[in-house]
């Protein structure tokens, strides 16, 4: 150790140059790390949705819903599981157990064993969903105009906002909606032979869509359909009802076929005004207040090219809101640390407690800079873990800095007072540090949901204190070298 801190002295500029390159990359880390508000929670509930065309409630129950309930029960972590049976369809939710952290992957392990499963051979699509993140920003686009000019409006918006990186998805919720309306002429399908359902028939086939087998995609397994969905009411008028001497007879020949607003539609309003709304989902991992600004940036830009009369409300704007919780949190930070500081000057005078003040950011910078490099993201728990290391980062510098002043009262000089301080507490220090390092440490396998919120916690503070302990033997005896002196001033 003493050649170490012979080491140490003798390169006094260059262990302050390094601090401030640290210092450098803390502030430049803490421009880029990715801030969120709370860490990514991964999913711990999923759900099944399948589609079984013919089959009535009951035989879906039977011949569907009990041999995936049977496969779902195999697994121990499972906590609860429920279905829904219905004409055609059903969909079965699970339950994972709170305090498995790895429920995803238990998820899809179920998943694989669903989609391997011989099922009934009805089935024409099975959708297993884990994905059941919220929106982060959800914009109103209102005005008085139709449901249906909002919607394309929202479109439009949604297709500027897709183009940005790191937006997963935006999706859009609009009012609008129609109903196709046959109007049948009875005197015309009497001529013909047919009836109302016949001609119910005819329409209902040519808008069935027949499958023609599965295909399985990144574990989900989909149908190949031959799709008979209309695209307008004019392919319907056009469906070839009978043939005769006169040659084909459409629907258009024997019916007025329209569309119209349905009775029970639904109704979307913001301040006061019919609206339609954009969702949008981000990626994981990224920083939300750089994409809020984006985002914001965007949508100004296209509220621009709107009519007269037509506005963008925020409905949520999580990246507003993550990026004022952080700046207060930073702000309690910085608080925390002026306090110490002065706690520091009162009790050890000024110029110890200018080079014990030093310590503070290069640490709390490294720290940053740190999470930063194995790719954590700043967020409020994290923050909070610096926060609380404050008060015990500056004690192994205090430690250090007050041997180096006793060694200086009783007369040694600077040189041998750092060296004899540093060689005479290391070790302490050291065993200090290490135990307050293990408490913390436990906190690093809380298990499920509670670990992964609390994670980022344990670790900032771990990270900080054990760099507090190189600061102590690296930085403050080349500061104590250059600044401190017999009788504290």
């Amino acid at each position: 150790m003493e050649k170490f801190i012979k080491s140490v002295l003798s390169h006094r500029f260059v262990i302050l140059l390094i601090c401030l390159l640290l210092m450098a990359f803390g502030v430049f880390a803490y421009i880029n790390i990715p801030k969120q508000e709370m860490p990514d929670i991964k999913a711990v509930y999923g759900y099944l949705q399948i589609t079984a065309p013919g089959l009535g409630s009951n035989e879906i129950e039977e011949r569907i819903a009990v041999p995936i309930e049977d496969i779902i029960s195999r697994y121990p972590r499972v906590d609860n599981y429920s279905t829904v049976s219905a004409d055609n369809a059903c969909i079965v939710f699970i339950e994972m157990n709170l305090d498995d952290k790895d429920s995803e992957k238990t998820l899809g392990e179920i998943k694989e064993d669903v989609y391997n499963a011989d099922l009934d051979e009805s089935i024409t699509e099975i959708d297993f969903v884990t994905d059941l993140d919220s929106a982060e920003v959800i914009y109103a686009v209102y005005g008085n105009v139709t449901d249906k000019d909002l919607e394309n409006h929202a479109k439009g918006l949604a297709e500027a906002l897709g183009r940005l990186d790191d937006v997963a998805d935006v999706r859009v919720d609009s009012a609008y909606s129609e109903e196709l309306v046959v109007k049948v002429n009875t005197e015309e399908i009497k001529r013909l032979s047919l009836t109302l359902s016949d001609i119910y028939g005819i329409i209902y086939a040519n808008g069935v869509e027949i499958p023609m087998g599965t295909t399985e995609t990144d574990m989900q397994q989909k149908s190949i359909t031959v799709s008979g969905n209309y695209g307008s009411a004019a392919e319907v008028e056009n469906l070839i009802i009978a043939s005769g001497p006169e040659g084909m007879v459409r629907l258009s020949d024997i019916a007025e076929v329209m569309t119209r607003k349905p009775v029970d539609t639904k109704s979307y309003t913001f301040n006061g005004q019919p609206a339609a709304f954009v969702q949008v989902f981000f990626e994981e991992n990224i920083d939300f207040t750089v994409l809020g600004d984006e985002i914001e940036d965007t949508r100004a830009e296209f509220e621009k090219t709107l009519p007269t009369g037509i506005a963008i409300g925020k409905m949520t704007f999580t990246p507003g809101y993550v990026k004022d919780q952080v700046d207060q949190v930073m702000s309690n930070l910085l608080i925390c640390i002026m306090i110490v500081m002065g706690v520091v000057l009162i009790g050890l005078g000024p110029r110890n407690a200018a080079a014990i003040a030093l310590t503070i950011p290069v640490t709390v910078l490294t720290t940053i800079g740190i999470l930063y490099i194995i790719g954590s993201e700043l967020q409020l728990m994290s923050i909070a873990g610096l926060i609380i290391s404050i008060g015990i980062l500056v004690d192994n510098s205090i430690v250090i800095s007050e041997a180096v002043q006793h060694n200086l009262d009783i007369g040694d000089k600077r040189e041998k007072a750092c060296i004899k301080a540093v060689k005479d507490n290391y070790m302490p220090v050291l065993t200090s540090t290490l135990t307050t390092a293990v408490v913390f440490a436990a906190l690093l396998f809380l298990p499920g949901i509670a670990g992964e919120v609390a994670f980022t916690l344990p670790l900032t503070i771990l990270i900080s204190i054990m760099l507090s302990y190189i600061v102590s033997i690296t930085l403050t005896p080349a500061l104590a070298s250059m600044f401190f002196k017999a009788g504290k001033t």
